[in-house]
Parts: C-alpha cells; sequence; structure tokens
C-alpha cells in the first residue's frame, strides 16, 4: 500500500525530541530523513511525547490530540534510559500493537536493551560470549568470582550505550566496597558481571547487520587509560574486513533477537571471537565515517524492500 499517491509513506519515531517541531534532528535522524527522501519516499516523524494511547476492547493511538498520522513503515530511534524502558516505549509498543510495521519492534528492543535478558538469550543460543553472571546477594560474590575466572572483572548495568555504566574492579577489595557504596541506591539483581577478556587488548569489532547480512564492520580501539572501545567513551575506529566466523556469529546473535537491524559488538579471545552485545538502536555516524557505507540508505532500502514484497 502506498498512502501518499505512488509513494511510500515512512515514519521515524522521535523518542527525544521535545515539543517543538522545529528541533533540529540529530545526525543520525537528519540521514534517516535524507535517504527515505533520496529513495522516492514520503518521511513523517512522529514525536513520542506528543502522542497519547487510549485502550479498552482496542488500542487507539492520537497524536497532538487527532489521529496519528497513516504511514507504511516506522524507523524508531530509540533513547529509551534504563528506568522508563516500559514508559519511553509505551508508543512502539502500541503501534506494533495496532499494525503498524516497524523495523525492529518492541520485543527487539526490550531484549537488546536489557542486557540481563540479551546474555541469556545467547547462553541458550549457544553464541560465544564473555561468562558472565548475575547475582541476588553480596554474600554470592564468591561463588561469581571463581566463575568468573577471578579478577579483573567487569561490571555492567543492566542497561546503558556508548560505554557508559561499565567499570573494572581490580580485587575483591574494591567490589565488596563499590557495592557497599551502591547498595540501596542500585539492585545488586540489576547489574551484569563479567569476566575481562585481557588478549583483547582494548580492542573490538563492530559489525551491522541489517537483514541476514553483514554490511561491514569496523575495529574501535579505546584511547590510553582506557578499557572502553567505544566512540562515545573516546575511542578511536578503523575498517576492516569480518572474518566468515565473525559474519557467521553477528548474524545468529542479530537473529536471536528477532532483529531487523542491529549492531553486532565482538571481541577477540583465545576461546575465538565473542559477543559484548548486541545494540537495536545502533548508532551508525562514526561507523559511516570510518567504513564509508550509509547505512541510513541501506536501511531505508531494506524497508522499501519489504513494503514492494508480495507479503506485505
Amino acid at each position: 500500500m502506498k498512502i501518499m499517491g505512488n509513494k511510500f509513506v515512512i515514519g521515524i519515531i522521535n523518542f527525544k525530541g521535545n515539543y517543538s517541531e522545529k528541533e533540529i534532528f540529530s545526525n543520525e535522524q537528519n540521514q534517516i530523513k535524507r535517504a527515505i527522501i533520496e529513495n522516492g519516499c514520503v518521511p513523517q516523524v512522529i514525536y513520542t511525547r506528543l502522542c497519547e494511547v487510549f485502550t479498552s476492547q482496542k488500542i487507539d493511538i492520537k497524536y497532538k490530540g487527532n489521529q496519528l498520522p497513516a504511514m507504511d513503515y516506522m524507523i524508531p530511534r530509540v533513547t529509551a534510559s534504563d528506568i522508563s524502558i516500559e514508559s519511553d516505549l509505551i508508543a512502539l509498543r502500541a503501534l506494533c500493537s495496532i499494525g503498524v510495521p516497524v523495523l525492529n519492534d518492541y520485543d527487539v528492543y526490550v531484549k537488546a536493551k536489557s542486557k540481563l535478558i540479551s546474555t541469556q538469550i545467547f547462553g541458550a543460543e549457544g553464541i560465544p560470549q564473555p561468562r558472565s553472571a548475575v547475582i541476588r546477594s553480596p554474600e554470592n560474590i564468591d561463588d561469581m568470582i571463581d566463575y568468573l575466572g577471578g579478577f579483573p572483572i567487569i561490571v555492567k548495568s543492566g542497561y546503558g550505550s556508548l560505554g557508559d555504566g561499565v567499570v573494572i574492579m581490580e580485587s575483591r577489595r574494591s567490589l565488596v566496597s563499590m557495592l557497599e557504596m551502591i547498595n540501596g541506591s542500585i539492585d545488586i539483581r540489576s547489574l551484569l558481571f563479567q569476566e575481562f577478556i585481557k588478549e583483547a587488548e582494548g580492542k573490538d569489532k563492530r559489525l551491522i547487520v541489517i537483514g541476514d547480512k553483514v554490511i561491514g564492520a569496523m575495529e574501535r580501539s579505546s584511547k590510553p587509560g582506557d578499557f572502553r572501545s567505544n566512540l562515545g567513551a573516546g575511542g578511536d575506529g578503523s575498517v576492516v574486513d569480518p572474518t566468515d566466523l565473525e559474519t557467521e556469529i553477528a548474524i545468529k546473535t542479530v537473529k536471536s533477537i528477532g532483529a531487523d537491524i542491529a549492531g553486532v559488538d565482538l571481541i577477540q579471545s583465545d576461546r575465538g571471537p565473542l559477543v559484548l552485545e548486541v545494540n537495536a538502536n545502533v548508532g551508525f555516524s562514526g561507523f559511516s565515517k570510518y567504513t564509508g557505507i550509509d547505512v541510513a540508505d541501506l536501511m531505508v532500502k531494506f524497508v522499501i524492500n519489504r513494503l514492494d514484497s508480495p507479503k506485505m
């Protein structure tokens, strides 16, 4: 179906915008909007803060007090925080419920956003990853330390991205001190503990998967004195060719959470490539800068191909 004459209307769900439609889009949102126009479609921006959801025996979404504009497909740019993931994603959940096709649906974002959930999925699917643990009480830390192979140990917030909410603990004393400090403000059950992969030497690879294809890869290196390689944490990047095994693992990882598009972060270990995390709301500005790949264009083309397919 083409809502606007012979052109598809592709929506961009803006989760972070304020109440003014004059707000300047982020660089990535601008790239998506540009790609939609260049591919002969019409962009429609939806600010979730201006959406209201009404439910009885059906779900109805109002936008600025009126009916939600008709769209053929939606591309979310989710910025949900660890505190308000349910409320921030309520509009996306409603859109999925009323049948609007979405690039990565609600369930995908919830699985990818929670490291606690995604690591369990990887384990169930046999996807290689660093040894990980979730404990219920500080009384269980010795079992956790033994399982992870001793120190250093990486401690991650159950949510978070861009390298935020990640620290390294060098000793049992420092770990106990941290847990005592956060006691009462952060539930220990919301933390993910992982083994430190020394041989990775502060490097990882980001592969972006669209559909069932890896479109490219970049290597990221941490800045001096830091162990995080995220570009948002000050890391540097360079284009690389992924190995066949890395490609296979990345595609399997994305399929494990049911995503259409995602970024997969891999580190090299003595056991081979390991998955650090999967990002369903993959940032691509730095990736495009280092690889020269127009991710926004490929994303939009993927949507158009879906709309043009007989199954749609």
